[in-house]
Parts: C-alpha cells; sequence; structure tokens
C-alpha cells in the first residue's frame, strides 16, 4: 500500500474507501486518490506522482497515437472508396465518350454516303428532266408531223376525189401528172 498520504478537504460530495463523505470534510487519502479528487497540492517529492504522471503522460500519448492512427485509417478509407467510386465514374464516362465518338464516326459516314446519293439523285433527276423535256419536245414535233400528214391525207383525198369524177362536158381536162379513168 502507499504510505504517502495526504490531508485532502473535500470540494464535493466523494465516495472514498466504500464511503460516501460529504463536501468539507477532511480525509486522508494516497497521493493517487488525491489527484483523482482534483486536490491541488504538491506531490512532486513523492515516488508515486512521478509515475503517475509519467504513466498518464504515456497513457496520453498512446490515446493520441491510437486516435490519429484511427482518423488516418478512416481518411484513407474514405479516400480509397471516394478514389474507387471515381476511377469507376471516369471509366463510365470513358466508355460513353468512346461510344459517342462512334456513334459520330458512323453517323458521319452515313451523311457522306447519303450525301453521294443526294448528289447521284440530283444529277438523274437533271438527267430525267432534260428527257422529259426532250421527249416533250419529240411529241410536239411529232404532234406537228401528224398535223402535216393528216392535212396531207386530206389534200391526197381531195386530189384523189377530183382526180377519180367522171369528167363531163367542159371540165376541163385533167392536170399533167394526174391519173384519169
Amino acid at each position: 500500500m502507499d504510505d504517502n498520504k495526504v490531508s485532502v478537504t473535500l470540494a464535493a460530495p466523494a465516495k472514498i474507501g466504500g464511503k460516501v463523505l460529504s463536501a468539507g470534510v477532511t480525509v486522508t487519502v494516497s497521493a493517487g486518490v488525491a489527484k483523482q479528487l482534483g486536490e491541488p497540492f504538491d506531490t512532486s517529492d513523492t515516488p508515486l506522482a512521478v509515475d503517475f504522471d509519467t504513466e498518464v503522460e504515456e497513457v496520453a500519448k498512446v490515446l493520441a497515437d491510437q486516435r490519429i492512427k484511427d482518423a488516418v485509417e478512416t481518411a484513407v478509407a474514405t479516400i480509397a472508396s471516394e478514389n474507387e467510386k471515381l476511377v469507376a465514374e471516369n471509366d463510365h464516362l470513358r466508355k460513353s465518350l468512346t461510344d459517342a465518338n462512334n456513334a459520330v464516326a458512323t453517323i458521319s459516314s452515313e451523311n457522306e454516303k447519303l450525301v453521294i446519293e443526294v448528289d447521284r439523285l440530283g444529277k438523274a433527276l437533271e438527267d430525267a428532266k432534260a428527257e422529259v423535256a426532250a421527249a416533250t419536245d419529240n411529241q410536239k414535233d411529232a404532234a406537228g408531223t401528224i398535223t402535216d400528214l393528216r392535212n396531207r391525207v386530206t389534200e391526197l383525198e381531195t386530189a384523189l376525189a377530183d382526180a377519180t369524177k367522171p369528167a363531163t362536158e367542159g371540165d376541163p381536162a385533167p392536170a399533167a401528172g394526174k391519173a384519169t379513168k
């Protein structure tokens, strides 16, 4: 047991040696118990005080080191977890970007094909318009030729009718080159 005893006046009720004591009571206790009670007194000359202070410092250092270690581990775990999430998101975004670039390339390629096809169809349309214009001109020419031929048929029918009429006295003679009956 501790031989270094100190007299302490209690500032508040306390339980010492299994007994509850009121504030204001003076008790004799060991230096360690006195420190626990918070009584200010000089214990530097007692061996228990040096050991107690050293032990408190060592425990405080261990507790502080453990808290720092725990805080660092928690922070590193949080950062690692966030980093994993960001790496996964980055991979997802890279894939999306690659997919978008591939889609743009495909659309660009298809667009080039469509431009070529539009040009080809534009030329085909111009050729078709030219053919329609030529056919329209040919139809007009054919209609004119048909009209000319119908007029010529009418003239020939009239000439034939005139040429096949029986000659009567007083009728002039048929023209040269015209057939007579």
